[in-house]
């Protein structure tokens, strides 16, 4: 409400309708029981340690939200489950037990019935989902959800960035190790999506510490199926993980010419660039 109380207000028709919403806000609240604190005669020493304790503890409570969050997705990507469902993602919808919200929104719902942050939490984002619904449909605007523009870490955006964020710190972990074991081999392989484009599964295996690791490095779209667009492919993923091409000593494919061949293949390149480098046939993906 920056626009209105601060540069200005001139629409004095909807005026109460204004005000009312101005004093919802975090902002105004705020500032309000910093004026009603001051007036009581506190110091300003002590009004400043009240606001930084109460930001303290609001930076928690967030913080202590948000890491339900993660153990929900990865609970659920351990399991290999779909996040969303169909329909019914809105929040002013969550008490309802009848809906199917799918299983991020599902698994919520359950960790509020039993854990009082998640309880609270899910409590004050179902309300003010409700309150906003309320005022867009006297706006006449049904047609927006009832959950837009809230803070709720339940919403998709949020979930995708969360994954993304989990995506980056393990692949930061599998090339330090990875870098630490100096030489590892690769197994590759590729399937088209829904949308018809390739995806280029990269498994980088390597011994880390004593113990045999082998992990999903990347999955990236593939435009070029050829032995060389394969080849700059897995260089560049694997150098945008900082991991040297040349320390690979084994590759494992299917028998794919683009994979297989001999002069033109993508084992044939990596032989190229790597000493001593051994081409590995995987019988079961034939």
């Amino acid at each position: 409400m920056r626009h209105l109380f601060v540069l200005g207000f001139s629409d004095y028709r909807r005026i109460s309708q204004s005000l009312a919403l101005h004093e919802s806000t975090t902002t105004h609240i705020r500032n309000a029981q910093k004026y009603i604190s001051v007036v009581k005669g506190g110091t300003l020493d002590d009004f400043l340690a009240t606001s930084l304790n109460k930001k303290k503890e609001e930076v928690q409570k967030q913080r202590n939200i948000v890491m339900r969050i993660i153990d929900i997705i990865k609970m659920l990507s351990k399991q290999a489950l779909p996040f969303r469902g169909h329909r019914n993602e809105s929040a002013y919808t969550l008490d309802n037990d009848t809906l199917n919200h799918g299983n991020f929104l599902a698994t919520v719902q359950l960790m509020a019935k039993y854990d009082p942050i998640m309880t609270a939490h899910v409590s004050s984002v179902q309300y003010k989902s409700e309150q906003r619904l309320k005022r867009l449909e006297n706006q006449g605007k049904t047609e927006s959800k009832g959950r837009s523009g809230l803070v709720t870490y339940l919403s998709k955006t949020t979930i995708n960035t969360l994954i993304q964020i989990m995506k980056n710190m393990i692949q930061e972990i599998i090339s330090y190790e990875v870098c630490n074991a100096k030489y590892y081999s690769i197994q590759v392989d590729s399937a088209q999506d829904n949308t018809s484009i390739d995806q280029f599964s990269i498994i980088i295996r390597y011994v880390f510490k004593g113990i045999i690791c082998e992990r999903l490095l990347s999955v990236v779209p593939s435009n070029d199926g050829t032995g060389q667009g394969l080849f700059n492919l897995l260089s560049q993923t694997l150098e945008h993980h900082k991991i040297d091409p040349r320390k690979c000593l084994s590759d494992s494919t299917d028998g794919a010419a683009s994979y297989h061949r001999q002069y033109k293949g993508l084992q044939s390149k990596l032989a190229d660039v790597g000493d001593h480098h051994v081409h590995i046939w995987c019988y079961l993906m034939y």
